[in-house]
């Protein structure tokens, strides 16, 4: 179940939407510092990169195509002929025979002219853009001069060596149909001159027909010549070659901001793996699905003795009080144990904040710390060297004798180590000194071992009317907290629920500063038979 299905903001793709929202914002909240570092690197090596890098400018050269095969035709087709000429042009600069025949012709090495010359047709124009790269402006200028001046050079030139060869085919072609004519006029006089008319005659029809080839070859001939001029200014640079000053790479803040979009994209993606080989939980969405939404409260880490942030935490912990209202049984007091999956999860806190939350709502609460390998609740409330449980479950002491009164709570400490206390707690001495503990107070807390590596904390569980699970986020792991809640969710423990731990920034301050609402938390029904939940205790106390 996630946040907001928990608190009905909204069901169906605006709910989903919101929740994928807060999972990314708290993706990068939680791997804030890997974005960051990975977003900083990426940007002092474009920065580098730059540095490094040479400056590189820009120069222009226009040429211009126009087509004198379309000059009979109209406007349109004049203008489609020479665009199409100036893309034919285009290609064929570019060509590697091409510019391999210019890098000689220019004294360029190969590799650089084809590396810095670039052509293309202005769209829609029958201009082509010659763009030449280099190390400054004038270089770049004066290259992409030489190349186009050497382009328009070839290209007039080849017109006019195609014009001069077409025009020594056209006249070898006239000369051989003179002779040819020659020839059938001196076959015709000696036909004459034998009177052979016949003869003559076919000879006179060969002749004419001789004479008006040669006649539309001359005109050939003459078109020819008139071309030239027109071939010639079909293509032409236009204006000299230009260049900025301005470098068109590395361009410094473009770069520098290209590499900060890459080191976010590449940050986030770094978070996300992450987050993905994390094993650990590291929001309230995560704990409610395993928990299957039995969420008694959150409750959070503060670092402060302000008293609005100590207001906070105690509301915090009336709220979870509120939530977790419980009958007594058979006039015993209601025993709550409480545990974690792993250590560090901070269960001994919980255990005793919620204990004076009890108390400031008027309960008598005695706190069990049964942890006797630990201790860790006893040396923090200081009475690790008072006698406790161990002493009790040994024998040595009446359970009556072994709690000690510390401010608005009573506490029965563990009493001294014990490096297997599995066997005391699974004992009837156990079973013993909690009815006695239970008769006196209207609650009993016990802080156990957490769950996951030994078994106090089932043993006990199996001893008391519910169970809470302490998770805090960053700390439990999901495997772990997994089994924890699927261990005490069995029929034998009545698991009341979880209550999680967290920086007070990951929380939503709903979560803490509001009582539960109708249709907000979920208790889970317990599957032994006891009395139904009650807002207090039997004893009427508020």
């Amino acid at each position: 179940m996630s946040l907001g299905t928990a608190w009905h903001v909204g069901d169906g793709d605006g709910a989903r939407t919101d929740s994928e929202i807060q999972a990314f914002v708290g993706l990068l909240r939680r791997r804030k510092f890997v974005v960051a570092a990975i977003i900083i690197v990426a940007a002092i090596g474009a920065a580098g990169l730059v540095s490094i890098t040479a400056p590189v400018f820009e120069g222009r050269a226009l040429i211009r195509a126009d087509s004198s095969a379309a000059r009979s035709g109209t406007a349109s087709d004049q203008r489609e002929a020479s665009i199409g000429l100036a893309n034919t042009q285009a290609k064929v600069i570019t060509d590697p025979g091409f510019l391999t025949e210019a890098a000689a012709a220019l004294g360029i090495p190969y590799r650089e002219l084809s590396a810095n010359i670039s052509a293309s047709v202005v769209p829609d124009t029958e201009l082509i853009r010659v763009t030449a790269t280099a190390g400054s402006p004038d270089g770049a200028r004066a290259l992409a001069q030489r190349f186009a001046e050497h382009a328009v050079g070839d290209i007039t030139s080849g017109y006019a060596d195609a014009a001069a060869q077409q025009l020594a085919a056209l006249r070898d072609q006239r000369d051989i149909l003179q002779r040819g004519r020659s020839d059938r006029a001196a076959e015709q006089r000696q036909a004459q001159a034998r009177g052979d008319n016949t003869l003559s005659a076919t000879l006179e029809t060969e002749i004419a027909d001789l004479g008006g080839q040669i006649g539309q070859l001359d005109v050939q001939i003459s078109q020819t010549i008139a071309s030239g001029p027109l071939l010639n200014a079909s293509v032409s640079l236009i204006s000299p070659a230009t260049a900025s000053g301005t470098q068109i790479s590395p361009r410094p803040l473009r770069s520098v901001a290209l590499g900060v979009m890459l080191g976010l994209i590449l940050g986030i993606a770094f978070a996300w793996l992450l987050d993905q080989l994390d094993r650990r939980v590291r929001t309230l969405s995560e704990v409610e699905a395993l928990a299957g939404g039995l969420i008694l409260g959150t409750i959070p880490i503060t670092r402060s003795n302000d008293p609005r942030v100590m207001s906070a935490l105690e509301n915090a912990f009336d709220f979870v009080r509120v939530n977790l209202a419980i009958a007594p049984r058979d006039g015993l007091a209601p025993a709550i144990a409480i545990t974690s999956s792993t250590e560090g999860e901070g269960k001994t806190f919980v255990t005793l904040e919620f204990a004076r939350a009890l108390a400031r709502a008027g309960r008598s609460v005695a706190v069990i710390d049964a942890d006797l390998r630990r201790r860790t609740l006893s040396l923090r409330t200081g009475a690790d060297r008072k006698a406790g449980l161990g002493d009790v479950l040994r024998g040595d002491v009446p359970a009556e004798r072994a709690v000690h009164a510390l401010g608005d709570i009573t506490v029965m400490p563990a009493g001294p180590p014990t490096q297997n206390p599995s066997p005391l707690l699974d004992s009837r001495m156990f079973e013993e000194a909690l009815a006695e503990v239970r008769k006196r107070y209207d609650f009993v807390l016990i802080d156990t071992p957490p769950a996951s590596h030994i078994a106090d904390a089932t043993i006990i569980g199996r001893r008391v009317d519910g169970i809470v699970i302490v998770a805090r986020l960053g700390v439990a792991e999901r495997n772990g907290l997994r089994a924890t809640i699927g261990l005490f969710r069995q029929d034998a423990f009545n698991l009341l629920g979880v209550i999680v731990q967290s920086e007070a920034e990951t929380l939503r301050a709903d979560y803490y500063y509001t009582p539960a609402r109708k249709g907000g938390l979920l208790r889970r029904t317990p599957k032994r038979d006891r009395p139904a939940n009650v807002a207090g205790s039997a004893r009427g106390k508020n």
